[in-house]
C-alpha cells in the first residue's frame, strides 16, 4: 500500500469501481428475474478475507451482507476435504442466518486465485422472483416461521471448473415454482463473478498482484480514515425517532409494531441502538441485525453521508449497530424473515431523520435530506402467462417511489428506490409482454408526498389490469396502511398512508373494447366513479392478500412519497401553481395547506389574497395551540386498540 502514490490509488480505486459497474451491466444484460432487469442487484470485488472494497449498485446492501457467506466459507469450507476451495469454484447463499438479506436475495461468491492462493472474491447478486415458500414471489404474509418461507441454502458449492454444477442446479429448480428464471439468475450470477475475475486478473499481470491486494485493501483503509475524519466534524448528540408499522395478518387482523431508532454521535463514532422496539413478531417482518448495517447504515453512509467516496467497508466502520435480543431487530432462529427488508427500510428511515437533525447543522447541510419513504408496496403476481407457462413475477413499480425534500429544493419525483439508486421500474410495455401483466394507467399520484416550503417527491400511482391471462393471483405487501408512509422534516408534513383498491367483476375491458363509457385514469377518478364500473369494489389497507385476478379485474395502489421539508406557508404560491397545473398537488392542497388564492379558470394567483390568507392562518395556529404540558398530558391518556398490540409489546414503551 505504501508504494501506490495518490495518483496512482485514485486510477486503481476507479478501475475496480468500473470492473463492478461492468459486472452490474453483465447482470442487467443476462438475468432472468424481473427484479434483475429493474436494477435490483449488486456486485461487489471483496478482498481475500471477504471485506467489500468495490462496490456497485444496484443495492448497496447485496453488496455489504456479501461479506458474511465469504467469511463463513474460509472458516468452514477452506480445510473441510468433502468441500474445500478451488480455483474454479462458485459458492451460492440465500440462508438469512449465514448473512443473507431474505430468501429471494439470492447470491453467488467465486474466489479469484493467483499462483495458488486467493487474491480477492468476486461477488454477484440478484433478487430472483420465487423461492417455493407457501406464497408465490418468495414473500409471505402468512409465514409464521422461517419453514413457511420455501428455498434457503447455507453457503454451498454450485459450480466447479468454472462450470456450474447440473445436481445443485436440478435440486434449485425442483424447489421453486418458475425454474427458469432461478436457472436463468444462476448463470447470470455465475457470469459476472467471472467477469469481474477475468478483469482482475488481467490487472494482475499488467501491474503485479500485490497492486491488486494492497489496493483493494487501502481502499478500505482510506474510507475509514476520510470517515472518520468528517464524523469527528460534526456535532456531539443524541438524535431519537420512533417509527411506526402496521402488521397484516390474513384473516386475523392488523397489528401495530415500532422502531426506537436512537443515533448516538461522538467523536468519530456513530452508534445507532434500537432498545425499546418491539418483540419478535409473528410474520415475516422480522430482521436480522446484521441485514440492518448494510440497509439501515451502510446505504446511508455510501449514498448520503459520503457520496463522494468509493463504497467500501470503510464507509461503515464508524457505525455500530445494536438491538437487545429478542426484539423486532434481531429475532429468534425460527423467525419468518421473508419481508424483513421492509423493517429495515423502516430502521433506515429513523436513521434518515437522526441525520436530518444531526447535518443540519454542519458543513455538510449540503448532503441532509428529509424522510424517504420506508416502505414500497411490494406486488408479486403469477399463474399462467399468455404463453401457456407458470411464472410469478414482480412489480417494477417499487422503483418509482418519490425522494425526499431537501433544505433547498423538492424531492425528485418518481426518483426510485432509495436503497437502489440505479433502479427502474421498466416500460410498462415491457412489463405487459413479459410478465402479461396490463397496465390502466401509470402516473405520478396527486398529493402523494409530504408538503411544505419543499415538497418530497411524488411516488406513481399505478392500475394493474388482468387481461388474456388464463390465471393469475395477486398479493401485494405493504407496512404503512396506517401511517405516514415518510414524516416530514423542520415543519414539513408526511407523506400520506397507502391504500389499495381493488374492482372485481368490472366492465372496463367491455367498455374499451366498445370505444363507449369513462375509463378512470386516476386513483380519485376511480374512487369518484363507485359502482359505475360495474362489479365489486373494495378499498385495502396497502396489504393484499393472495387472491385471484379475472379478466378484467383491476388493482390500483400508489408508490409512496417523499416527506416535505418547512413550513408550507413560506413555498412559493408560483410553485404551488405549477403542481397543480402538472396534477401533482390538488386545488384542495393548494388552498387548505398552502393557503394560496387564486383564480380557478387561469390558475393565476391573487399575491395579496395569499398573503392575508397565510397570515390569518398563522394567527389561527397560535389560536389552536395549547401550552405543551397540557398537550402531553392529553396525548398520554391515547393508546391504540387493546387487540392491535399483541406483537407492540408493553404499551407505550414496547420492550
Amino acid at each position: 500500500m505504501s508504494t501506490l502514490s495518490p495518483a496512482d490509488f485514485e486510477v486503481m480505486s476507479h478501475r475496480m469501481q468500473m470492473i463492478a459497474l461492468e459486472a452490474i451491466e453483465v447482470l442487467v444484460r443476462t438475468a432472468g428475474s424481473p427484479a434483475g432487469l429493474a436494477g435490483d442487484l449488486g456486485a461487489c470485488i471483496y478482498t481475500a478475507a471477504g471485506d467489500p472494497a468495490a462496490a456497485a449498485v444496484g443495492i448497496w446492501g447485496h453488496a455489504f451482507a456479501g461479506q458474511l457467506p465469504i467469511k463463513y466459507i474460509l472458516k468452514h469450507w477452506a480445510d473441510d476435504p468433502s468441500v474445500g476451495i478451488r480455483d474454479g469454484d462458485a459458492f451460492f447463499c440465500n440462508e438469512c442466518l449465514y448473512g443473507g438479506i431474505h430468501a429471494p436475495d439470492m447470491a453467488t461468491y467465486m474466489p479469484v486465485f493467483h499462483q495458488g492462493s486467493i487474491i480477492a472474491w468476486a461477488g454477484a447478486m440478484v433478487h430472483t422472483a420465487d423461492t417455493g415458500a407457501i406464497d408465490m414471489g418468495g414473500i409471505s404474509m402468512r409465514a409464521g416461521s422461517r419453514y413457511d418461507e420455501g428455498l434457503k441454502m447455507p453457503p454451498v458449492k454450485i459450480a466447479e471448473g468454472f462450470v456450474l454444477k447440473n445436481d445443485v442446479l436440478n435440486m434449485m429448480e425442483n424447489m421453486v415454482r418458475d425454474p427458469r428464471v432461478i436457472t436463468l439468475d444462476n448463470k447470470a450470477r455465475l457470469a459476472a463473478c467471472l467477469r469481474i475475475r477475468q478483469r482482475l486478473l488481467e490487472l494482475v499481470e499488467k501491474k503485479g498482484r500485490a497492486y491488486v491486494v494492497g489496493g483493494l485493501r487501502k481502499m478500505i483503509q482510506e474510507g475509514s480514515r476520510v470517515a472518520r475524519e468528517r464524523v469527528s466534524c460534526l456535532n456531539d448528540g443524541i438524535y431519537r425517532q420512533p417509527v411506526f408499522v402496521n402488521l397484516s395478518i390474513p384473516g386475523e387482523g392488523e397489528y401495530l409494531l415500532r422502531l426506537m431508532v436512537s443515533l448516538k454521535k461522538e467523536g468519530d463514532k456513530i452508534t445507532v441502538d434500537f432498545s425499546g422496539s418491539s418483540p419478535e413478531a409473528q410474520g415475516p417482518f422480522n430482521v436480522y441485525s446484521h441485514v440492518i448495517h448494510p440497509y439501515g447504515t451502510g446505504y446511508v453512509c455510501c449514498s448520503h453521508l459520503f457520496p463522494d467516496l468509493p463504497p467500501s467497508l470503510g464507509l461503515t466502520e464508524m457505525v455500530e449497530v445494536r438491538a437487545p435480543d429478542g426484539c423486532i431487530i434481531k429475532p429468534g432462529e425460527e423467525a419468518a424473515v421473508g419481508a424483513s427488508p421492509a423493517t429495515a427500510f423502516a430502521a433506515s428511515q429513523g436513521v434518515f431523520v437522526c441525520l436530518a437533525k444531526l447535518l443540519f447543522d454542519s458543513e455538510m447541510r449540503s448532503q441532509f435530506t428529509g424522510a424517504y419513504p420506508y416502505m414500497t408496496l411490494y406486488g408479486v403476481w403469477g399463474g399462467i402467462d399468455r404463453k401457456g407457462n407458470y411464472f410469478v413475477a414482480l412489480g417494477l413499480d417499487i422503483n418509482a417511489g418519490g425522494f425526499p425534500a431537501r433544505s433547498d429544493m423538492d424531492g425528485v419525483d418518481a426518483a426510485g428506490f432509495n436503497v437502489a439508486t440505479r433502479s427502474d421500474c421498466e416500460d410498462a410495455e415491457n412489463i405487459d409482454v413479459i410478465q402479461s401483466m396490463s397496465y390502466l394507467w401509470r402516473r405520478l399520484g396527486t398529493d402523494n408526498f409530504g408538503h411544505g416550503k419543499y415538497r418530497g417527491g411524488a411516488g406513481i400511482e399505478y392500475a394493474y389490469l388482468a387481461h388474456k391471462s388464463p390465471m393469475m393471483v395477486l398479493m401485494v405487501i405493504g407496512g404503512c396502511g396506517r401511517f405516514s408512509s415518510a414524516p416530514g422534516v423542520f415543519g414539513g408534513y408526511g407523506a400520506p398512508p397507502l391504500i389499495g383498491v381493488k374492482v372485481e367483476g368490472s366492465r372496463l375491458v367491455e367498455l374499451m373494447q366498445e370505444g363507449k363509457g369513462r375509463i378512470p385514469s386516476s386513483l380519485p377518478e376511480l374512487l369518484a366513479m363507485g359502482e359505475e364500473l360495474g362489479g365489486k369494489m373494495t378499498v385495502y389497507s396497502s396489504m393484499q392478500e393472495m387472491s385471484g385476478l379475472n379478466e378484467g379485474d383491476l388493482y390500483v395502489t400508489r408508490q409512496p412519497g417523499g416527506g416535505g421539508y418547512g413550513d408550507a406557508l413560506e413555498r412559493d404560491p408560483g410553485s404551488v401553481m405549477r403542481d397543480v397545473s402538472a396534477g401533482i398537488v390538488s386545488r384542495w392542497a393548494a388552498e387548505n395547506v398552502y393557503r394560496v388564492v387564486f383564480d380557478p379558470e387561469t390558475l393565476v394567483v391573487d399575491e395579496k389574497a395569499t398573503e392575508e390568507a397565510r397570515e390569518a392562518e398563522r394567527r389561527e395556529r397560535i389560536r389552536r395551540g395549547v401550552p405543551f404540558e397540557e398537550f402531553v398530558a392529553e396525548w398520554s391518556r391515547k393508546s391504540p386498540p387493546p387487540q392491535s398490540l399483541d406483537f407492540y409489546g408493553s404499551w407505550p414503551d414496547c420492550m
